[in-house]
């Protein structure tokens, strides 16, 4: 038995391809159903129209419906067990790159089914990034990227350097990478810091398999020639020193400095994948205080989440994320005054959001009053009678 999670999206065609024991199919769209099947079940792509063929039963999911079909193996049926990551997009540009999609530096191209890096010039960094949602937090606290790179041209030095990165700004480029730089395998955060590395042997015109993993604090990387295997283990690992970032999953093309160090580079395939615990938590409303508000049973429940799963993990990231997309979204200066005063005093209480004015006052005047507890009683103590 299998069970097929099936997404409808329009789009004019549905090329798929498999990766271990899941089906996946690549196009896109826009949302338009999510359903599943659950009995003995077969995926048949005929020129014109793809069909998911169960017991009795033939389901047309073409031409021009299908966005992405998983094929889980039952975990029941087979014993092993269910798949604790799920993959939340893959593409091999082979067709114009989807809407999620953003440059930052160089000169990138999509050139015979691939996306490449022609010149990073004078940019630093060189980054395909991919937007997936309006949160970026959601993809920021356990994610894994996997890619298949090619380096074109390389000349060695400090700015040639080229892999894929989690965390990164849409604006700027800024984010946590997993590098090729100087012969070896490279950590670093886009000027603040190079991490950890390992040596590794690479070469011009061999593609290679990147893989780069960060759950709260911390990252892990391994890389591969295409026809090896992949390793079991991660061959580095960093605690990373800024824990408090956020952003997207991105492709790094390299950096183009004052010399003629530089590379030129070419993608095969991305994929991104999340981890089990969900991190949508964010629910705008009309308001900040609303969308405060709302947002808070559902952060309360991931930050537990969180600390089972990820103990050195602590709730300040999911929080500092809250007000970040808050700012974002309510950036008129009333709002923006407020949210400073708010989490300055740091005021997480139970009756949130305040709706009059007299809830406000007696907030701030309780912790005014706990605040000064201590000086009352110092004055008390140290009182005089002046004559």
């Amino acid at each position: 038995h299998a069970k097929v999670a099936v997404v409808l999206r329009a789009c004019k065609h549905a090329p798929y391809r498999s990766s271990g024991n899941r089906w996946v199919i690549d196009a896109k769209g826009d949302l338009m159903q999510t359903w599943s099947i659950d009995m003995p079940t077969h995926i048949l792509q005929t020129p014109q129209r793809l069909w998911a063929l169960t017991v009795g039963l033939a389901i047309l999911l073409g031409p021009a419906a299908v966005l992405a079909a998983v094929l889980a193996e039952d975990a029941a049926a087979v014993g092993k067990p269910k798949i604790s990551r799920k993959e939340v997009f893959s593409c091999e540009f082979k067709t114009e790159l989807s809407k999620q999609w953003t440059t930052v530096g160089g000169k990138w191209e999509r050139q015979d089914g691939y996306l490449k890096q022609l010149d990073p010039r004078p940019a630093d960094p060189t980054k395909a990034i991919l937007v997936l949602g309006d949160n970026s937090d959601d993809v920021s606290h356990d994610v894994s990227v996997v890619a298949k790179l090619r380096l074109d041209a390389w000349k060695d030095g400090e700015w040639a350097r080229a892999g894929i990165s989690v965390c990164s700004d849409p604006t700027n480029g800024h984010g946590l990478n997993l590098v090729f730089h100087r012969g070896k395998l490279n950590f670093m955060h886009d000027f603040v810091i190079w991490g950890s590395s390992v040596e590794f042997p690479y070469q011009p015109g061999t593609w290679y398999w990147m893989k780069l993993s960060k759950k709260g604090g911390e990252v892990k990387g391994k890389a591969w020639r295409d026809e090896d295997p992949e390793p079991a283990d991660w061959m580095i690992t960093w605690k990373i020193p800024v824990a408090e970032v956020s952003g997207y999953p991105a492709l790094v093309g390299g950096s183009g400095g004052p010399g003629d160090d530089i590379c030129t580079v070419s993608f095969a395939q991305c994929e991104v994948l999340l981890g089990e615990a969900p991190f949508g938590y964010y629910t705008k409303k009309p308001r900040w205080h609303e969308t405060m508000a709302a947002s808070r049973a559902a952060l309360a429940s991931q930050e537990a989440a969180l600390s089972a799963k990820l103990p050195d993990q602590t709730g300040t990231l999911l929080r500092t994320g809250l007000w970040k997309s808050l700012r974002r979204d309510f950036s008129d200066r009333a709002s923006l005054g407020q949210m400073a005063a708010e989490q300055q005093d740091k005021i997480w209480t139970e009756d949130w959001p305040f709706d009059q004015v007299e809830v406000l006052a007696q907030r701030y005047a309780h912790a005014t009053g706990a605040g000064l507890t201590e000086q009352a009683r110092e004055l008390a103590a140290n009182a005089r009678t002046d004559t």
